[in-house]
């Protein structure tokens, strides 16, 4: 299945790294308070296989199921902006904006800690900030998707 979103979200990249046993059956909560859920207000199915799904909260998502890939749920989101709003005073600080993403934590975490508890699990998310857009990309399998 693979989920299309346009909104933006904290990120998170972390990839079977030594998995320790154990630590693959642990349940991993990243975040300390989860968001309020929007409720579907409107959906709409197009011609190419996709559902379009009108969140309360503002969110569009796009949703097409693909019988081929039943291990794994692939998720991309977006959102208009990027680096064109930022001042032309700091372009060398916008240059190292990706790789400082790429080697942040999350919340309390840190990369180093982030990966150590993700440790055993299949998940992986990537950001990136382009002139115009906020993207993230990520996938995971079913039963590691909350």
């Amino acid at each position: 299945m693979t989920v299309l979103m346009t909104t933006g979200f904290n990120t998170v990249k972390a990839e079977n790294e030594a998995p320790a046993a154990e630590a693959a059956n642990n349940k991993v909560t990243l975040m300390q308070q989860q968001p309020e859920p929007g409720r579907v207000v409107k959906n709409v199915h197009n011609a190419q296989g996709f559902t379009r799904f009108t969140l309360s909260n503002g969110v569009t998502v796009l949703f097409h199921q693909d019988s081929q890939s039943t291990n794994e749920v692939t998720m991309y989101a977006l959102s208009s902006g990027g680096t064109s709003l930022y001042p032309d005073v700091q372009p060398a600080n916008l240059k190292a904006l990706n790789e400082c993403l790429a080697v942040s934590g999350l919340g309390n975490y840190s990369e180093k800690e982030l990966h150590k508890t993700l440790a055993g699990h299949k998940v992986s998310v990537t950001p990136y900030i382009g002139m115009y857009g906020e993207f993230i990309s990520s996938s995971t399998t079913p039963n590691e998707l909350e």
